[in-house]
């Protein structure tokens, strides 16, 4: 039907309200960009800072793809960068860097994780010490809410989902997924999850009620979760077919 250039990155579309709104880089910037779908046209383009560094390790570009809720897009820049801007328009209605406001590095690849939007919250994952790991801002102004947990960060994006009717918030950190309460982030249950350079990028699969499937290459394997016991079967690359199973317990605890 069309087609139309776009900058570079590894972002991917949300589509709502007629539109696609992706976040590339143009030139020396990265910029929230809004197309029609019917024509491909563009819309408009929010300029969000300097472009990734990742040059020499496959390319430049913004990773994380934005999020769209009730007329506004919240996209996150490879440096940081969280903008929260009208759909319609593009035009800025707050702003935050979340590496700077949580006192965090970033990662080798740059921020990747989309926004997660709970109730009245986004959702990030800075990857800060001291508690700021997981952090909550205000949805309609970008007020800190909460923050949690001292984990490096992945590359995986956080996830809304119910495990034994409790509503909660899915993270892959890079050492351990975790379950978090939405109004506190409070720890919920834990279980260690790690690989060769602490790459965890594959998002989680919600089975059922309360099982979550994990999958990681570079000698992980995969894992699936229970609320209370988890049964992995590693994956060797070296001796295919061979598996090893183990079975832990971890504590659950309702919010």
């Amino acid at each position: 039907m069309w087609k139309q250039p776009v900058g570079a990155g590894y972002a991917s579309f949300v589509v709502a309200d007629g539109r696609a709104f992706t976040i590339e880089q143009r030139r020396r910037q990265e910029v929230v960009a809004a197309y029609d779908i019917e024509t491909g046209r563009e819309l408009w383009t929010h300029t969000v800072g300097r472009p990734s560094f990742e040059e020499a390790m496959g390319g430049d570009g913004p990773r994380a793809t934005p999020t769209y809720h009730d007329g506004r897009i919240f996209a996150l820049g490879a440096e940081g960068e969280l903008r929260c801007l009208d759909a319609r328009t593009g035009a800025l209605i707050w702003r935050r860097n979340i590496l700077t406001d949580n006192g965090a590095a970033n990662l080798q690849w740059g921020m990747s994780a989309s926004p997660l939007i709970v109730d009245d919250k986004v959702i990030v994952l800075p990857g800060g010490g001291s508690g700021k790991s997981v952090v909550a801002y205000r949805r309609a102004t970008g007020e800190p809410v909460w923050a949690a947990l001292d984990d490096q960060q992945a590359y995986t994006s956080p996830m809304l989902v119910t495990i034994d009717d409790v509503r909660q918030i899915l993270v892959v950190s890079a050492s351990r997924v975790t379950g978090l309460g939405v109004d506190q982030g409070r720890l919920l249950w834990e279980y260690p999850w790690t690989n060769y350079n602490s790459i965890s990028v594959a998002q989680p699969i919600l089975l059922g009620n309360n099982r979550v499937f994990m999958s990681a290459s570079l000698r992980q394997g995969r894992c699936s979760l229970r609320a209370h016991a988890c049964r992995r079967s590693v994956h060797d690359t070296d001796h295919l077919g061979e598996h090893a199973d183990e079975e832990q317990v971890h504590q659950f605890g309702a919010a």
